[in-house]
């Protein structure tokens, strides 16, 4: 373990669909984490659509490549290129990348999330730290017929 990785060092997921809850695809992402934080980076093909869930940890959002709609607690956010949005813990949120292009999304999540248990994370502790992380409960995603209510309330289904 490291304080330190260079960026050719930092492993990236396989094309998954079961790091979260989605229809379309999460194409890869990258995540480290410390004592109370994890940075993670995804890249959403077009199509990408997460569920609505809600988790413990504050999360706060970067759009470093194409556009992402995001739902938190029934308002619609827009994101481009630069824009940053804050998630409070246990809001319902969920994204969806509504363009025929990829988007990357950083987030930063505070405490660590549960996707630190993944098989590509990785810990950033130098040298005689403990390793051990204060991690955040599960995330709660909303029972399908919940989660499509959610969706079609606000209308953005």
């Amino acid at each position: 373990m490291a304080l330190h990785l260079k960026a050719q060092d930092v492993p990236w997921s396989e094309p998954t669909k079961t790091l979260v809850n989605t229809k379309g695809q999460l194409i890869n992402c990258a995540l480290v984490y410390g004592e109370k934080s994890n940075l993670f980076i995804g890249r959403r093909a077009p199509g990408f659509h997460s569920k609505p869930h809600k988790h413990e940890s504050e999360q706060l959002n970067y759009c470093a490549e194409g556009e992402i709609w995001m739902y938190v607690d029934g308002v619609a956010y827009h994101l481009e290129k630069g824009d940053f949005l804050r998630i409070p813990a246990w809001s319902i949120h969920w994204a969806w990348n509504r363009l025929d292009s990829e988007n990357v999304l950083i987030e930063v999540h505070t405490p660590v999330t549960n996707h630190a248990h993944t098989p590509f994370a990785v810990a950033l502790f130098g040298d005689g730290e403990d390793p051990r992380v204060e991690q955040a409960k599960e995330i709660e995603y909303l029972r399908s017929e919940l989660g499509e209510a959610v969706e079609k309330l606000y209308g953005h289904t």
